[in-house]
């Protein structure tokens, strides 16, 4: 299953097996093919994404219709360094399924 990395940033996501990080990409972006709904579907969780507006639309709606389907709370850890919920380039704003902690 092809993942991807988004804006030339390596994906990294945590492996609760050998409780460590793992590269999940690492390739320059023209070779690899980002598939946010497999990168969520696949992912264990919770899940903890970091300047999630990067991941534009798509990974936000991947992350809604996963929310959607699996109702448990506390699946995903959304951080950035902007409010994402606000971010006009992104057209979903996860209304009724995320709660924001400033920090």
């Amino acid at each position: 299953m092809p993942l991807g990395i988004v804006h030339a940033r390596p994906l990294v996501a945590y492996d609760r097996r050998t409780g460590g990080h793992r590269a999940l990409a690492t390739a320059p972006k023209a070779r690899l093919t980002f598939h946010p709904a497999v990168f969520i579907a696949d992912g264990a969780r919770p899940m903890m994404i970091d300047e999630i507006r990067r991941g534009g639309d798509d990974l936000i709606l991947a992350i809604k219709a996963e929310v959607d389907r699996r109702t448990e709370r506390g699946q995903f850890v959304l951080a950035g360094s902007t409010r994402f919920l606000s971010t006009p380039s992104l057209s979903e704003s996860l209304a009724g399924r995320a709660g924001i902690l400033e920090v």
